[in-house]
């Protein structure tokens, strides 16, 4: 989620947390960013948050505010900070889950398989961010169809083994994944930042953080965007509410309902 603060709270001699990150619990894997923050690191740039205003999921949502921000994520030059973020994860996610062993995680598996087809449809498609859905992914990269069907098989299996079951490797995936990930290595550039760009994210930061109102339509200052990533939706299918404690940043979030 991305977060609002009150005006006050930006006025502090003494800087406050400007994460909300907590342990994941009963299916709740809560993170979330203050605005200055958000819109600092979309201009090194980072792609977390493209990613996230790109998801098909979606829990809380101002729809004024989020189009400004996409269309702001839109216009970096994504491609070099998309590249070297799914390399990352690709990259660490093989390495500690996968790479020595016979049995891995499902989940585990899709996180790999995920980063390296946005890695590859950085590579086919650089004009455009990746899309978040897997199924969109697959269907925009021209996949062989013995790896669109060993992708299908590992989705049967998710779903009889449940997220956190073991299964066997499927070696036609850890090709495509090793070779996402050694095609990546070499093609990746250094990140630039557009002045103009620049100069827009901070006019939007300075427009919202005097109108803190249009963040959260509430006397709390929470998500004004909270999304997820598809196959990690309990949140939206028992329609649960996200809010933080208080009208700042409190380091802790309660649920609201069910």
């Amino acid at each position: 989620m991305v977060m609002g603060c009150p005006v006050r709270s930006n006025l502090r001699l003494t800087p406050q947390s400007d994460v909300i990150e907590l342990p994941i619990a009963d299916d709740l894997d809560i993170a979330g960013w203050d605005l200055r923050k958000a819109l600092a690191l979309l201009m090194k740039p980072n792609a977390v948050l493209l990613e996230w205003l790109s998801s098909p999921i979606r829990y809380r949502w101002q729809p004024d505010v989020c189009a400004a921000l996409f269309a702001l994520a839109r216009r970096t030059l994504h491609a070099p900070a998309c590249r070297h973020h799914y390399l990352r994860l690709a990259a660490r996610q093989w390495a500690e889950h996968i790479a020595e062993r016979a049995e891995v995680s499902r989940k585990k598996y899709f996180y790999v398989l995920r980063s390296a087809l946005a890695l590859r449809w950085l590579r086919l498609r650089p004009a455009a961010p990746p899309p978040m859905a897997l199924s969109d992914l697959g269907a925009g990269v021209a996949l062989p169809p013995r790896v669109a069907s060993a992708i299908d098989l590992l989705v049967r299996q998710k779903w009889d083994v449940r997220e956190h079951g073991l299964g066997p490797r499927l070696a036609v995936l850890d090709e495509l994944i090793e070779a996402e990930i050694a095609f990546a290595e070499i093609q990746l550039d250094p990140s630039v930042v557009d002045p103009g760009v620049l100069a827009e994210a901070e006019a939007l930061f300075a427009e919202l953080a005097l109108a803190p109102e249009r963040l959260a339509p509430s006397r709390h200052g929470w998500a004004l965007a909270a999304g997820g990533v598809e196959g990690q939706d309990q949140l939206g299918r028992s329609q649960t509410t996200l809010g933080a404690e208080n009208t700042c940043l409190a380091g802790r979030v309660r649920q609201l309902g069910n």
